[in-house]
């Protein structure tokens, strides 16, 4: 019987390895994207719905702080009421979960009064303002400053402002739930008494 002689394995050409190479890593390539382009998209968080609750009160601060300003002889009457809504827009910024001392963005980017840590920090000038204020004094009344000419007539559009709010936050607490619902009701009475107490 005649002896065997083995067979060598047969060496693939250097282009066969070559293509086969790059067809494999064009697969993997194929596959990572396929799997990014696949993957599930993350949603947009929707704005917080009590967001536009607190642009109002914070407004309404402000309201508070520039009629105090222009006519001095009106800030015994009207701090406790300014003091109430600091406290309102400080309530409303812990329920969304505004960061201390920050703003949250987008919507609140307009607005015009400091965070919702409140009081306001007093200004370090040197200069200051009627008690129950902060800052300097402000500019008096006038089409300039938004404020009535007269202590009557600035009082009379806080209270509008004041039923305003109310019914704001009257049909906001509708449409919440649970201890949202129970904060926007006792900022809608708040503002409530405050419109009464104004027109004493």
């Amino acid at each position: 019987m005649p002896a065997l002689t083995p067979t060598r394995p047969r060496r693939l050409s250097r282009r066969v390895a070559l293509v086969a190479l790059a067809a494999g890593v064009g697969l993997v390539v194929t596959g990572c994207g396929s799997g990014a382009a696949g993957g599930t998209p993350h949603p947009t968080p929707l704005p917080d719905p009590l967001l536009p609750d607190l642009e109002d009160e914070r407004r309404l601060l402000a309201a508070y702080e520039a009629t105090m300003a222009a006519f001095p002889s009106l800030v015994d009457r009207l701090a406790p009421l300014r003091t109430n809504h600091a406290a309102h827009v400080a309530a409303l910024a812990r329920a969304i979960g505004v960061p201390r001392g920050a703003r949250p963005s987008s919507i609140e980017a307009t607005m015009a009064t400091p965070g919702p840590d409140l009081p306001i920090r007093p200004d370090t000038s040197g200069a200051t303002g009627p008690p129950g204020t902060t800052g300097p004094p402000g500019p008096g009344p006038g089409p300039a400053t938004g404020i009535a000419g007269t202590p009557e007539s600035a009082v009379a559009a806080l209270r509008q402002q004041e039923r305003d709010a109310m019914a704001a936050r009257t049909e906001s607490a509708v449409r919440a739930a649970g201890p949202r619902a129970a904060l926007l009701a006792s900022i809608s009475a708040g503002s409530a008494c405050h419109e009464a107490v104004l027109g004493w």
